[in-house]
């Protein structure tokens, strides 16, 4: 069932993410279930239910961007939303909007994943791609762009992983645009355990070629793609 997100949560979208912004940064500790409770009574039809829905759905994504980029500014517009059942209790709930980064008055379009409890009335952590850009270029694995990506994925594995030596080797970088102001770098590799083995993993990053800094980094291990059930990780920016 397709629908676009209701006037209310567009207004609420731009206003959170813009005032909400916290002076903390993103850790590898990020919870994965964002609950979202509703100061109104109890939905009286299907209608009201899935306002309320689209309202949770809405203050989750907010908090899931809000978090994955710092205290960097972000606002935050859903456009659709498509919800089909997962289970008796669970929605699966997905879409498109748009979001504005710091002063950039660019907006950039992104797509988003959730699971919905009814019940609890929670969000899962949602899964973020950002951007529309189906053409990438390929940069070389030690290039200073690849290695300043993996030293930072690599400094948030140590602290996930504090018992086990680990180290993130990129076997294959690629880049694409994101509006004219952002390039998403996406990286594919291994991260080495030593004697424990290795496994597979996969970078997602998003860097402002105006003021050189890397806004969000995220990292994600096994052979699972990144719109599964399982959130990825996400890593401090800057």
């Amino acid at each position: 069932m397709h629908r676009p997100a209701p006037a209310f949560a567009l207004l609420t979208a731009i206003v959170i993410a813009v005032s909400a912004m916290g002076a903390q940064k993103v850790s590898a500790d990020t919870p994965t279930m964002i609950r979202a409770q509703s100061l109104e009574n109890r939905p009286a039809s299907r209608m009201e239910g899935d306002e309320a829905m689209d309202g949770a759905v809405a203050a989750a994504v907010i908090g899931a961007v809000s978090q994955q980029f710092g205290d960097t500014r972000v606002a935050v517009k859903l456009d659709t939303v498509a919800v089909d059942a997962a289970s008796v209790r669970d929605r699966t709930v997905s879409g498109d909007g748009r979001l504005q980064i710091g002063d950039n008055v660019e907006w950039i379009p992104f797509q988003f994943a959730a699971l919905y409890d009814t019940v609890g009335t929670t969000v899962s952590y949602p899964q973020l791609k950002i951007g529309t850009d189906p053409a990438t270029r390929p940069i070389a694995s030690n290039s200073t762009m690849a290695r300043a990506l993996a030293t930072k994925v690599d400094a948030a594995l140590r602290v996930e992983f504090q018992e086990q030596p680990v180290e993130l080797v990129l076997e294959r970088v690629i880049t694409s645009d994101v509006g004219t102001r952002y390039l998403q770098v996406k990286g594919m590799g291994t991260a080495d355990f030593g004697e424990e083995g290795a496994t597979a993993a996969q970078v997602d990053a998003l860097f402002d070629r105006t003021t050189s800094q890397w806004l969000r980094v995220s990292y994600e291990l096994g052979t699972t793609s990144n719109w599964d059930g399982r959130p990825s990780v996400p890593v401090a920016a800057r």
